[in-house]
């Protein structure tokens, strides 16, 4: 048997000089207790990286006391040091303590920690003056309160920051309670008023003493165990110890509940109390700002020195050989690096680069390589540039009513020989002419108009209607017939002829750049746009879209209820476009649930129409030229511009200028034709083109009396009453 299976706590390595062997998990320790159990099993605290993740790393310990240290060696900087200490021990024992009398307390605790020989001399009790001297020879440092004896006071100011509770690190003395303690301990261990009164009930039979007993104990306004409270957070709630308040609040209800004191015997002792905890406060505030102004130095000294370091540190990684674009944009990440809490940087020199520089370099690398990507980013965006400026070159060469027609930028990056040349990174690629890439371009967006337009025939020369009417037309005449009714797969619009299909080409492609087109005729709105046509009287295999628009008819809706507006019930007077797409929109409708109104009632709905598209919006162009071609303007800055610069006197549009939405525009808002009561009256005294405005008949007589005088009211001399529909509209 060997040795590790004849002890038996190491018997789960039996074999381990095997080649393999097997260990049984269940034998280690903790194993089936979980993160949470071990604490409270074992009654371990974990500590809270509290004061690190506040402090920076030169507010460790006792800070006070090491800065106190500083200003005395920098005081004392040049003096000869005392040749033979032995000397001042031989003198008289009244002129030793005279002479360390002098020394700073600091320097007391430095020599009474040194060996035991001089802790005796030191503590004994006639050594006392030294103590009494040494703090009335610094009057800076705070003076010792009558409960705490000199040596005990200088401990507390000058000695180790350490918890007095439980023995932890970076607890700094409460001036308060004149007692260390770290943030776990002040934790579990001072309370708000709020809070204790919310768990404890003290004093409860006696109210105005309850509200007597804070004033009573002491109080602290320390937030955490390494900082001192400035001036301002003494203004802050304060803390209590629960063990002051339950002792004291003992005592008051002792106090009380005893037959042989009286009132007066309480409120002396709660006046001497009071007396004494506001003299204790005062002096806890006085060393509170001693302590703070010291630590004010200190941050203000390293922030100082801060950037002298971190000018240095830059420097040596140029040194090294950094890009300099790296190290600049890295700049403020090096600084928070260096100056990270408890892991700063206090000062520079070739150690603490190197204990720096893995997270320094680690943050240059992603630095460098954002740095190419950006490099490499800009010279794409460059190639980018390159192409579409070729695009508007060859996009200014066409039929401005193409403008809206042409693929969009990032279908052009996508084709050859653009996307080749665009994804091409190499520095040392210099820019081909844009003479040699206009021919592509061209192509590109010729192939792309002409792919379109054939789609645009394959699918209306199939329809039934095409067969059945316009087979005999040539392809030219069917571009704009009104009876080519499409439907966009992108977003369900109605699309009438070539020129609304074109500019919907972006939304599906083509199918000769490799796009699948979803494009669709619609029968239907075919066959409402039919009865349009017959209604109006135009013949169905000649009316263009154009021509449409130029009749300008207007319809409402049957099918649709009557909505109130302008304290009348009707519908809304649509383009034939909008009556088409409304119908088509709603699959309950029948597609003969529409109105033609008659034509002086269409003139009155008209004039009470805003003008659409709006002029006043930045979506008008030149058809003369390209200037406004990337930025539309006003309608008015641009006939201006016509008759400025093209020298034409009464521009026209379609011809010298045209409607060019490049954004999204607001839809028409129809006019609201009342209906119930109607609102069909005009006023027959009115001049042109006011004689045209819709009232109701009530509105209208008071429109009568009042402007025109009129009191008895005769239809035909003072008013018209519009017909809603012609009596031939339908048959």
């Amino acid at each position: 048997m060997s040795g590790f299976e004849q002890n038996d706590g190491l018997s789960l390595f039996a074999g381990f000089d095997s080649e393999l062997f097997e260990i049984d998990p269940t034998e280690f320790p903790f194993r089936f207790l979980s993160d949470d159990e071990i604490p409270s099993e074992y009654a371990l605290q974990l500590r809270r990286d509290f004061s690190w993740s506040l402090n920076p790393q030169w507010m460790r310990g006792n800070y006070v006391a090491s800065e106190v240290s500083r200003q005395l060696r920098i005081e004392t900087k040049g003096r000869k040091p005392f040749p033979d200490m032995q000397v001042i021990f031989r003198l008289p024992t009244e002129i030793v303590y005279e002479i360390f009398g002098h020394l700073h307390p600091i320097d007391l605790y430095s020599w009474v920690r040194t060996n035991e020989s001089f802790r005796e001399i030191f503590l004994s009790h006639g050594a006392s003056s030294i103590w009494r001297n040494a703090f009335l020879n610094n009057p800076d440092t705070p003076s010792c309160p009558p409960q705490i004896s000199l040596p005990r006071w200088t401990t507390l100011l000058f000695g180790p920051a350490i918890c007095d509770e439980c023995g932890y690190p970076d607890g700094t003395i409460d001036f308060a309670f004149n007692y260390r303690r770290c943030d776990i301990c002040m934790g579990n261990q001072y309370w708000y008023q709020d809070s204790l009164e919310a768990n404890e009930t003290y004093l409860s039979g006696f109210p105005v003493e309850r509200a007597h007993l804070w004033t009573l104990v002491p109080r602290s306004y320390k937030e955490n165990g390494l900082s001192y409270p400035a001036n301002y957070q003494h203004d802050h709630e304060p803390r209590y110890l629960k063990m002051d308040i339950d002792q004291m609040a003992g005592n008051v209800v002792q106090m009380l509940l005893d037959p042989n004191k009286s009132a007066e015997n309480y409120e002396e002792f709660r006046s001497q109390t009071v007396e004494s905890i506001e003299q204790r406060m005062a002096h806890a505030k006085i060393c509170n700002l001693w302590a703070y102004d010291i630590y004010e130095a200190l941050f203000n000294r390293h922030n100082d020195s801060n950037p002298e370091i971190v000018d240095k540190y830059l420097q040596k990684l140029r040194n090294v050989g950094y890009h300099p674009l790296d190290i600049e944009e890295s700049t403020e990440a090096i600084r928070q690096i260096l100056f990270d809490g408890r892991h700063s940087m206090l000062k520079f020199n070739r150690k603490v680069f190197r204990e720096f520089f893995p997270r320094v370099s680690e943050e240059l690398r992603d630095a460098k390589r954002r740095r190419l990507l950006a490099e490499a980013e800009a010279r794409q965006r460059k190639r980018v540039d390159f192409v579409d400026q070729v695009y508007k070159t060859v996009k200014r060469g066409l039929d401005p009513l193409d403008w809206l027609s042409v693929p969009f930028f990032e279908r052009v990056h996508q084709k050859e020989p653009m996307a080749s040349f665009i994804k091409i990174d190499d520095e040392s690629l210099t820019m081909p002419s844009e003479d040699s890439m206009l021919g592509p371009m061209a192509k590109f967006i010729v192939d792309w108009l002409e792919g379109g337009k054939l789609i645009f025939h394959t699918l209306f020369t199939e329809s039934t209607i095409f067969n059945d009417m316009l087979q005999d037309k040539g392809s030219d005449q069917n571009d704009e017939i009104a009876l080519a009714v499409f439907t966009c797969p992108n977003d369900g619009s109605v699309l009438f002829g070539w020129q609304d299909v074109a500019k919907h080409l972006n939304c599906f492609g083509t199918p000769s750049h490799g796009d699948s087109l979803d494009l669709k005729f619609s029968p239907s709105g075919a066959e409402i746009v039919s009865e349009m046509i017959s209604g109006l009287s135009c013949p169905l295999e000649t009316t263009s879209v154009s021509e449409m628009d130029s009749l300008n008819p207007r319809y409402i809706c049957t099918a649709c209820p009557q909505e109130g507006k302008r304290g009348s019930k009707g519908h809304s007077a649509l383009t034939w476009k909008e009556m088409v797409s409304h119908i088509l929109s709603n699959d309950e409708h029948p597609l003969s649930s529409f109105t033609l109104l008659a034509e002086d009632l269409r003139k009155s709905v008209l004039f009470h129409e805003t003008m659409y598209p709006n002029p006043a919006r930045r979506s008008w162009s030149c058809k003369l030229c390209g200037l406004f071609m990337d930025a539309p303007e006003k309608r008015a800055q641009v006939i201006d511009h016509i008759k400025n610069l093209h020298k034409v006197q009464s521009p026209k549009e379609g011809r010298d200028f045209f409607y060019y939405p490049i954004t999204e525009q607001p839809k028409r808002q129809p006019y609201h034709l009342g209906l119930r009561p109607p609102a069909l009256y005009c006023c027959a005294k009115c001049p042109p083109p006011t004689n045209q405005r819709l009232w109701r008949l009530e509105q209208l007589v008071a429109h009568l009396k009042n402007k025109h005088s009129v009191k008895a009211v005769r239809e035909i001399v003072d008013y018209r009453k519009m017909t809603l529909e012609e009596p031939c509209a339908k048959e």
